[in-house]
């Protein structure tokens, strides 16, 4: 009885630390990066995180054929 309700009050505290500690909701996309991007421009992409970032924000608005031109 001790125990259970031992844990149940420290799966509470985790849970409110955790949430407690979050930043708060805002307008911004963001995601992890291995390095930086040489360029934005999805034309002149020649590393790969400028190509990741060029599919994730241009894949809706530009189709690429076999031969990678637009």
């Amino acid at each position: 009885m001790y125990q259970t309700m031992l844990n149940r009050l420290l799966v509470i505290f985790i849970t409110l630390s955790i949430t407690a500690c979050a930043e708060p909701i805002s307008d911004k996309v963001r995601f992890g990066l291995a390095s930086m991007p040489s360029n934005m421009d999805p034309g002149f992409a020649t590393d790969a995180a400028s190509s990741r970032i060029g599919r994730l924000l241009y894949q809706r608005l530009v189709d690429f054929d076999d031969s990678k031109q637009a």
